[in-house]
């Protein structure tokens, strides 16, 4: 019980995560489309928001800058170098820059001059200040990933100075990350939603079409009974029922062909190419052994003379009373499950097979009860007609020990009982070798 149900667990997990399954390819193709959605709307909004918080961080740092530059008057104008300090610390703080640099100076020289908040002198450019001092006019600057702006500032008493602040800008990789991340959240419930979608198909159209994939392979390979289930719905559910009566009807037609080419369909007995296979699975398993086995012609006497003057209808009625009584006589001898084989030749010839016969006595017997059986006359639609059949026997190493050599032997003992007056059964011996010539005369009768 184990074993099958991990068998039906282990045939769903391949056919789910086989990548030749359309559930499985449709599923990689929707992840794929989703993904490369995210990442090239992430890469659009990444450019998007960088050129958006340069322009904003610009246009910040000068109104910071602005602002900042027209409240230092009054501070320098009482050396308030304190409440200066805290007023620079106040806009990094609220405005969330990276450094503020003020330098003052009057005719005696610096007046004020400090750098706040920790930032790396290397990120900041060394000829902003002067070139803002000299040019006397706003400088703007992108160095290393900042802005930086500087400003002339008028102090009093002829003092002039310049003040530079910095603001980081955003990084490109930070900002596409984060844009990632939000493109991937937002696109999930749409994956997961295609994914039911699949699921749903798979389950409605694929799944179905796969069952009768595979019953074809099945049935291509041999396999006539196998089971299609018919359970689905519209379309896939008409073709699986047009799939299954199809091969119910090719499984009936090659079952058919079958049993016509190992059975003679006037009396269902094993025709003559049946009739050698069994004989030569039969001296296989003998091999060298000491077992015995006997074959035997049945031949139907004045069969042709019946066909002539009663037609080939009633001919064939006759071959199937005779199929009838030879079966009953030899099973009256025989145990149906020995192994013995009667089967129709071709024409109104018959031959049995008889596995471990024991001796001559035994198959005197059998045909003692055939004879027996035909005393009375056979009954062709209200016509009563006496019947008589030819025998002739040979045996497995006595004989001969391939089926070509035996049944060749068994075929000129029945012609000898023909010869001797009909309605016997003749041993094969040495002597009937030269009963050769006058076989082809007594097939026509």
């Amino acid at each position: 019980m184990h074993s099958v149900r991990w068998t039906t667990w282990n045939a769903k997990k391949q056919f789910f995560f086989s990548l030749h399954s359309i559930r499985t390819q449709l599923v990689a193709v929707v992840a794929f489309l989703a993904i490369l959605l995210a990442v090239v709307s992430a890469t659009f909004a990444t450019h998007t928001e960088m050129e958006v918080a340069q322009e904003t961080r610009e246009d910040n740092a000068i109104r910071v800058v602005e602002t900042l530059a027209m409240s230092l008057r009054n501070y320098v104008v009482f050396s308030d170098n304190k409440s200066l300090y805290q007023l620079i610390c106040n806009v990094i703080k609220k405005q969330g820059g990276d450094y503020i640099i003020v330098d003052l100076r009057d005719s005696s020289g610096l007046v004020f001059q400090d750098f706040l908040n920790g930032t790396d002198p290397s990120v900041m450019p060394k000829d902003l200040l002067d070139q803002a001092h000299i040019s006397q006019k706003l400088q703007i600057v992108h160095f290393k990933e900042r802005i930086h702006v500087a400003l002339p500032v008028d102090g009093p008493d002829g003092s002039a100075g310049v003040m530079m602040a910095g603001w980081a800008l955003p990084t490109y990789w930070s900002v596409l990350k984060t844009k990632l991340f939000q493109m991937l959240c937002a696109v999930l419930p749409v994956v997961l939603f295609g994914y039911l979608i699949i699921l749903f198909i798979s389950r409605r159209f694929i799944e179905p079409l796969k069952t009768l994939t595979d019953a074809a392979e099945r049935i291509s390979k041999g396999d006539l009974d196998v089971e299609i289930k018919t359970n689905g719905q519209g379309e896939i559910g008409q073709l699986s029922v047009a799939f299954k009566s199809m091969a119910e009807t090719v499984s009936q037609n090659i079952k058919t062909m079958e049993k016509q080419a190992r059975e003679d369909f006037l009396t269902e007995l094993p025709n003559r190419a049946a009739f050698e296979v069994h004989l030569d699975k039969a001296l296989e398993s003998l091999g060298h052994t000491t077992s015995s086995l006997a074959i035997v012609f049945i031949d139907v006497d004045h069969f042709k003379r019946i066909n002539d003057t009663l037609g080939h209808a009633q001919g064939d009625l006759l071959l199937v009373r005779v199929t009838e009584i030879l079966k009953d006589a030899i099973d009256q001898v025989t145990r149906k499950s020995d192994g013995s084989v009667l089967s129709r030749f071709g024409g109104d010839e018959f031959t049995l097979m008889l596995p471990n016969v024991g001796s001559r006595a035994r198959v005197l017997q059998i045909a003692k009860a055939i004879y027996k059986a035909l005393e009375e006359p056979v009954d062709l639609t209200g016509f009563k007609y006496p019947m008589s059949v030819s025998m002739g026997a040979a045996f497995f190493g006595e004989h001969g020990e391939d089926a070509a050599t035996l049944m060749r032997c068994a075929d000129l003992a029945m012609y000898h009982s023909k010869r001797n007056g009909r309605g016997q059964c003749s041993f094969f011996s040495e002597e009937m070798a030269g009963d050769l010539d006058t076989v082809p005369a007594l097939k026509a009768v």
